[in-house]
């Protein structure tokens, strides 16, 4: 008996597709490409929402703490 396809529907571009059982991962998009485009999105996303959230603020504000306002250059020499 062979094995038949998995028929499942791409989250993306909204088509059937067709992926035998032998390659089958669990695939939710029809092509790998299509796969890369909502990563990317999904991780622009995932930034975006980051960067307005309150554990970042709290994050920007020890690291405003941590970091000194002025650097000193200890290769600078005075000479009087």
């Amino acid at each position: 008996m062979e094995p038949t396809p998995r028929l499942y529907f791409c989250l993306l571009c909204y088509q059937n597709a067709l992926v035998c059982r032998h390659c089958d991962r669990g695939q939710v998009y029809c092509s790998q490409l299509r796969s890369q485009k909502r990563r990317k999105e999904n991780m622009k996303a995932t930034s975006l929402r980051y960067q307005v959230s309150f554990k970042e603020l709290l994050s920007n504000v020890v690291y405003g703490i941590r970091r000194p306002s002025c650097r000193i250059d200890p290769l600078f020499e005075l000479h009087l």
